[in-house]
């Protein structure tokens, strides 16, 4: 007798994960799209998050909320309650006619502050910014931005791209830009780490620590020198370590 494997098991490992975390997720099919989004909203629901949906073009709020009831029993009383929302994909990132970075950053941010100043543990944000047509230089702005913007706030976002639109080098930077991916793997789910990215963030982190430290050691007059020059010698060590990192990704590429 074959075993049935449970389809949410992968997603639980992002219960594990701290708020912050950025995911991005190539989908093949629809169907993909919907069950991912329904598990990924699922799961934070149970830990006391807001969900938010900016909504794929194509998708209706009615089929959005059909698919979710077959996840979430309790669907319209979360929405009632303002536990779960729906954004049209242009109210979320277009200003105009036109794709906008700092707007959509602005959405993120706010909606960050209005989950926590409701009471909510965090906030769930699902959407497809390869709705528009942009350049990818734009796109990868926002990306970066994003990811920065999440770690102000207990924001988890997945960031969902169609593989149809996608050629194998755009595939490969998507999965280079994300700290973490979401991919399907006949009936299981798979969260997997990008650990040079995440590397490379961690060295930047201590490097801008040190920095600091240096400067309050300037002011200082015991074993200034010494510190100094202890501090000086980590920082340029953390360089050296970015540089290489960021070769390594480059020769990756």
């Amino acid at each position: 007798m074959k075993i049935q494997q449970d389809p949410s098991r992968g997603f639980r490992k992002i219960e594990k994960l701290p708020h912050g975390v950025h995911i991005g997720f190539i989908y093949e099919n629809i169907n993909d799209l919907l069950q991912a989004v329904s598990l990924f909203f699922k799961f934070g629901l149970e830990r006391n998050e807001m969900c938010l949906w900016a909504l794929h073009k194509g998708l209706t709020l009615s089929k959005a909320k059909a698919v979710l009831k077959k996840t979430i029993k309790d669907l319209d009383k979360k929405i009632d309650i303002g536990q779960i929302k729906f954004k049209n994909h242009k109210e979320w990132h277009v200003e105009g006619e036109n794709f906008d970075v700092s707007m959509a950053i602005k959405n993120l941010n706010s909606e960050g502050v209005e989950a926590f100043h409701n009471g909510w543990n965090g906030l769930r944000v699902s959407g497809n910014p390869l709705e528009f047509n942009i350049h990818w230089d734009v796109l990868r702005k926002y990306e970066e931005t994003a990811t920065q913007t999440l770690h102000k706030h207990k924001i988890i976002a997945l960031c969902a791209y169609p593989a149809n639109q996608l050629s194998l080098n755009k595939m490969i930077e998507i999965v280079n830009s994300h700290p973490f991916t979401l991919t399907r793997k006949g009936s299981a789910w798979v969260i997997e780490e990008n650990l040079t990215l995440n590397s490379i963030r961690t060295i930047k982190r201590d490097l801008k620590i040190k920095i600091k430290d240096l400067q309050k050691f300037k002011n200082l007059s015991i074993n200034r020198e010494l510190k100094m020059v202890e501090l000086k010698q980590k920082i340029q060590n953390l360089k050296n370590k970015l540089k290489r990192y960021k070769n390594a990704r480059e020769n990756k590429n």
